[in-house]
Parts: structure tokens; C-alpha cells; sequence
């Protein structure tokens, strides 16, 4: 008796709808998007029909599927509503119950576009601090300029100095550049788009991958892949994927120093010329080496017509030529 009641009521309603396999993604990943609105029907459990439109919207992806039935290239909506194309020539013809055999015909078949990806989206470590493998952190005595180089120097410039400090095997540099990024998705739509500007002084990175040297704003990076001192690219610090820039941007990495406890800078300043007489002016920084520890100006008489040797602590300064602008000179003794 069950049965005939069961058996009526399927050829009264919908004929007894057989149960399908649940469609299947295709193989490489593909994506569909739509591009004309889409009106159609499909019928319920209960034969009851029921009427649906649908919107294209650009941001909207959905799975390319394959229909189990024959096939067919076909899409499901969160509704379990799917759309299928029959005829394979790029336009839904007919819709489906997520699960269910009939096929209902759309009101007319509308077009959808097949989008494949154009890159895998992969996530990454953070860029961490370039340390250059081949140079050694050390104390250092630098000399600018070098023992007996001829300089020329003008009024109220350094005309030496003789400075201590710590060498580190890390860089700086400074940048001020404004750049457009648009990150794109996998299948090469546009996420966002934002101007970054980079303003000031950088700690040189590592990109994870490849060991590329970087500079991050915000969550975004700027990256030298040819590692030939230009900024050609930029990501999202935590993706793998590298974009273009519009321009390359160029840049010099600042070898990172430090001042110890037994740190120290002298300098001396060049502080003009009174008749045959010039002055100089002499410094010692210490410790933090914001301000000098010792200060000391000297006048020294020089010769206008030959080289004057001028001294200081065992500092000897060749006096070539001396003006009211500039002097030109070579230091040929360090301090004692």
C-alpha cells in the first residue's frame, strides 16, 4: 500500500526526480564568471516551481564544475541552485537542483566567462634583517680624508677627522619615493589599490625567498630582485607573489655603525683667514658623541707664497693654499 501511495505521488508532483552524485570540480582549478543576468526556474521537492534571478557581479567567482550527468561545464551558487551549460558553447542553458537530476531551462541562455589562474598566491615568512655573510662586526679607525690626500675645504667645513666606532654587518638607506600597488588575486583581478609613500631611513631586509633585498611600509615591501642596487618590484610582506613597479626606484645601502664606551671622534673645522693668518678650529667627542668634550680654536701664521706645516697633538696639516673661501691642504700626520 506504501508503495502505490509512494508511486502516486511521484507521477502527481515531479515523476520521481532521481538523486544524482554531487558535481565535481574540474582539474586544473578553474574559475567561471558571469557575465549577463540569468533568469530561471526550478521545481522543489513537492513539484512547487519556483522562480530565481540572478545578478552578475564582477567580484562574484564561482568553481567550474562538471555536471555527473554527461558532463556538462556547471556552476553551483551557495544556494544549491546550479546552473549548467549543455551544449558546451559558453552560455547556461539550464538550471539544477545541487544533487538532483531534471534540468529546467533558463528563460535564455546567458553567457559566462572561463577565468584560469595566472599565478599561485602563496604565504611567506616576514622579511627579516639583511646581514651582509661576508663582512665581520668590528672596531674600526676611519680617516676622512685619507693620510695625505690633497683636499680643498671651504670656511666652516671638516678639514679632518679621525673617528672610532663599531662596524656592523647591517645596512641602511633612505628613501623618498610615493608608489601605486594594486595586488591582484590568483586569477589576476585587482584587490585594492593604494599610493605608499616611503619617507626616511630603512632597515635593509631579506625576502624570504630568494634572499632579495627589501624595504617594508606598512604591510608592503619594495624588492631588488636583480640585486643590482634598484627597486624593480613590490608585494604584501606575508605573500609570495612579486608585482612590477611603475619605475625603478635606485637606492645605497649605509653600512650600520655604532659608538662604544671607548668611542671617540676628533675633528677639525677650517675657520677662515685674517690676513696671513689662519684659524683652526679643533674638537673631541666622547661617549654619546652628541656635543664635543673639548673644544680649542688656534690661530696659526702661514706662508702665502710656499706650503705651511701647521700641528696639533701630532696632527700635521700641509697648508698649500689658504683664502678667505677656502684652503686647500693634505694631512701628513695622524694624532699622536
Amino acid at each position: 500500500m506504501r508503495i502505490l501511495i509512494f508511486a502516486f505521488l511521484c507521477l502527481f508532483f515531479i515523476g520521481c526526480t532521481k538523486n544524482i552524485a554531487q558535481p565535481t570540480i574540474y582539474t586544473p582549478i578553474m574559475k567561471v564568471q558571469l557575465s549577463e543576468p540569468i533568469n530561471g526556474y526550478y521545481e522543489n521537492k513537492i513539484g512547487t516551481k519556483k522562480e530565481f534571478y540572478i545578478e552578475p557581479n564582477s567580484e562574484d567567482l564561482y568553481h567550474l564544475k562538471k555536471w555527473p550527468k554527461d558532463f556538462y561545464k556547471s556552476i553551483c551558487l551557495l544556494n544549491k541552485i546550479c546552473l549548467i551549460d549543455t551544449q558546451n558553447n559558453g552560455y547556461f542553458s539550464h538550471s539544477a537542483i545541487q544533487g538532483r537530476e531534471e534540468l529546467y531551462p533558463l528563460n535564455k541562455p546567458s553567457k559566462y566567462i572561463i577565468i584560469s589562474k595566472n599565478f599561485e598566491i602563496n604565504f611567506i615568512d616576514l622579511p627579516m634583517e639583511y646581514h651582509n655573510q661576508d663582512i665581520k662586526e668590528r672596531i674600526q679607525i676611519i680617516y676622512i680624508p685619507t693620510l695625505n690626500q690633497i683636499s680643498k675645504k671651504e670656511i666652516g667645513e671638516s678639514i679632518f677627522e679621525k673617528i672610532k666606532q663599531a662596524i656592523f654587518d647591517t645596512y641602511t638607506i633612505t628613501v623618498n619615493e610615493t608608489i601605486s600597488v594594486a595586488p591582484k588575486d590568483e586569477y589576476g583581478r585587482e584587490r585594492a589599490e593604494y599610493n605608499i609613500k616611503f619617507n626616511g631611513y630603512y632597515k635593509l631586509l631579506e625576502w624570504p625567498e630568494k634572499k632579495y633585498k627589501t624595504i617594508c611600509e606598512e604591510e608592503f615591501c619594495i624588492i631588488d630582485k636583480n640585486n643590482d642596487g634598484l627597486f624593480s618590484h613590490y608585494a604584501l610582506q606575508n605573500e609570495s607573489h612579486l608585482y612590477s613597479l611603475d619605475k625603478k626606484i635606485p637606492y645605497i645601502p649605509i653600512q650600520d655603525t655604532y659608538y662604544t664606551e671607548d668611542s671617540f671622534k676628533y675633528q677639525a673645522l677650517y675657520q677662515g683667514k685674517v690676513d696671513n693668518k689662519i684659524k683652526i678650529s679643533f674638537r673631541e667627542f666622547k661617549n654619546d658623541m652628541a656635543r664635543p668634550a673639548f673644544t680649542q680654536d688656534i690661530e696659526y701664521e702661514v706662508n702665502s707664497n710656499k706650503p705651511t706645516i701647521i700641528g696639533f697633538k701630532g696632527l700635521r696639516i700641509n697648508v698649500i693654499k689658504a683664502t678667505n673661501l677656502d684652503i686647500t691642504y693634505s694631512v701628513i700626520q695622524d694624532y699622536k
